[in-house]
């Protein structure tokens, strides 16, 4: 029925796969990510991936960045932001991961830099409608220039938008409100 997707989530402006270790603080970054229209994605996990050199502290984001205002993840319609997953508190801090729903690894190989990953997997999928031009965002108003890398990417299915597919979605998974 459906196709597995995992995709990077890209700079919604350019829809390129960015890196996303820039300067924002005086111009936010949003990245996004949502099916082109006649399709749907039902997103199943969002994966946060954050390289950098030294050691990571659970109290600065990386090794030694200080965000003032955090990132913040959810839902976008037509480019409007309606539904926040971090509830209003942005994170901040790698140990900001810990305190959601999701499994947070950090990575030490002995030499070279060292990873967090924030992988959550969502008990149900997130649908998203392509035809409302629904995307999943994260953004960015920081300086995060002292990352080695930072990557955001999910694992959905893709499906398109036909009747059997809307009915069989609706039945399958709890359907996203905003699209009913």
């Amino acid at each position: 029925m459906g196709t597995p997707v995992a995709k990077y989530i890209r700079d919604r402006a350019t829809g390129l796969i960015d890196n996303f270790n820039g300067d924002y603080s005086s111009t936010e970054m949003i990245a996004a990510i949502g099916p082109e229209p006649g399709f749907f994605y039902a997103i199943r996990e969002i994966v946060i991936v954050i390289e950098d050199t030294g050691p990571m502290d659970s109290g600065a984001y990386g090794n030694n960045i200080a965000l003032t205002v955090g990132i913040d993840s959810g839902i976008m319609i037509n480019g409007t932001k309606v539904l926040s997953f971090t509830d209003g508190i942005n994170i901040k801090t790698n140990g900001g991961y810990a305190g959601l729903a999701g499994t947070l690894t950090i990575s030490k190989f002995g030499s070279g830099n060292e990873y967090v990953k924030y992988q959550h997997v969502l008990p149900k999928p997130v649908i998203l409608d392509g035809n409302l031009i629904q995307e999943i965002y994260l953004s960015l108003n920081d300086d995060f220039t002292g990352l080695a890398s930072h990557r955001f990417y999910v694992t959905s299915g893709n499906y398109e938008n036909d009747v059997h597919n809307r009915t069989v979605l609706k039945e399958r998974y709890f359907y996203n409100a905003l699209t009913s």
